[in-house]
């Protein structure tokens, strides 16, 4: 029986997978929260980060070294950093971690040395994304230690690296199963587009006390709660095709 990882930073990346699978048991792995579950004759482990790249590497260190699979996918939302929609699906080519600055400040930026994403695994997501008539970027992506907030931060990356889409935790995902010899792909989602705005610097939510943070920032600007709305209908609009595009990649590896 195949053995897969899906890896995802956040409880709402690994729900959306997670709730396509049968028999889940949710536990620690090598101390790592994670869900085994079934589809079909794969046996699945849904394995939760953390947010970044440093709790990306450790995490995806823990459980690799104490569960040995065939195959890990870095699952979730991405920025895509082309134009497109949210809900436009994005295949990695290969994956890149990003240093420099970033910010708006349009600073320096660079990658280091970008790891091969699994040509068979990338061919059969953008295949059922496409028969499921979602747009989809292959390419690049890069990843980097925080949210870029701005669409001149944005605009900037996508410059400098040529990436297609950016996330936090792919790179340090890639070099866990790199390490290992595991081959890996990245299959994610826009929750937020090249030419938009964030509501919210999240950034300054990361922290123990994230959530209190966002409320503090709310409360000073009332008008950033209608951007947080639209905000969350895109996350949840990027929900749906996750779960339909992993559904479709796990009923097709082989």
């Amino acid at each position: 029986m195949p053995r897969i990882a899906v890896v995802a930073a956040t409880r709402w990346e690994c729900q959306a997978v997670a709730s396509i699978l049968s028999d889940g048991r949710a536990g620690l792995i090598g101390g790592v929260p994670c869900l085994d579950g079934r589809r079909g004759a794969h046996q699945v482990f849904v394995v939760r980060t953390g947010v970044g790249p440093l709790q990306a590497a450790r995490a995806a260190a823990s459980f690799l070294d104490a569960c040995p699979v065939d195959v890990v996918l870095s699952a979730g939302y991405t920025c895509l950093l082309t134009q497109g929609a949210v809900g436009d699906v994005v295949v990695a080519t290969e994956v890149a971690p990003l240093s420099g600055d970033h910010t708006e400040n349009q600073g320096p930026v660079s990658t280091g040395a970008g790891l091969p994403c699994e040509t068979a695994l990338g061919a059969l997501a953008a295949q059922v994304a496409g028969q499921r008539t979602h747009h989809v970027h292959a390419g690049r992506v890069v990843s980097g230690p925080r949210v870029a907030v701005t669409r001149e931060e944005k605009r900037h990356i996508a410059t400098k690296t040529g990436a297609v889409g950016l996330d936090m935790e792919s790179a340090a995902i890639a070099g866990a199963a790199a390490r290992r010899r595991i081959p890996m792909g990245v299959v994610r989602v826009a929750s937020d587009v090249l030419d938009e705005d964030l509501p919210l610097d999240f950034n300054r939510c990361l922290g123990p006390c994230g959530w209190m943070t966002g409320v503090a920032l709310c409360v000073r600007r009332p008008l950033r709660l209608i951007g947080l709305m639209k905000f969350r209908r895109d996350v949840s609009a990027a929900t749906m095709v996750l779960t339909e595009v992993y559904g479709g990649v796990l009923d097709r590896y082989e």
